[in-house]
């Protein structure tokens, strides 16, 4: 998604790199780690020569769903020597409050889900 919305990226073979590699090379400079979100497969490969980015949100954003599915996701980022994390939770039913642009979803509510997403987050 993030490569699709910058037309740049979709009209040369080179872009894409650049940004990623420049994300990457500033924060080696000032000695950050960081953390991409929603990476492509490509991102997770590219990123084996920046050592500044250490880890990936390997799930989708909590608030629409499926944010403890993080197996298979995992797998390339594990296997590349980088770390995977999960998305933010909810710790509480927040009373069943639609937030604007996060729409309430079985995931909040299903029994053991706090506990499983809390494990998740730990563990990963």
């Amino acid at each position: 998604q993030n490569f699709n919305c910058i037309p740049e990226f979709i009209e040369s073979a080179t872009k894409a790199d650049q940004w990623l590699s420049g994300m990457a090379d500033a924060a080696l400079a000032r000695n950050v780690s960081v953390q991409w979100c929603y990476a492509t497969p490509s991102d997770v490969l590219a990123s084996i020569h920046m050592p500044a980015v250490t880890n990936f949100r390997v799930s989708f954003d909590f608030c629409y769903g499926r944010s403890w599915d993080i197996g298979e996701s995992s797998l390339l980022v594990w296997a590349l020597g980088a770390s995977p994390s999960k998305d933010t939770l909810w710790t509480t039913d927040n009373n069943h409050t639609a937030i604007p642009g996060c729409p309430w979803t079985e995931d909040h509510d299903a029994p053991g889900g706090p506990e499983l997403h809390l494990v998740l987050a730990l563990m990963s």
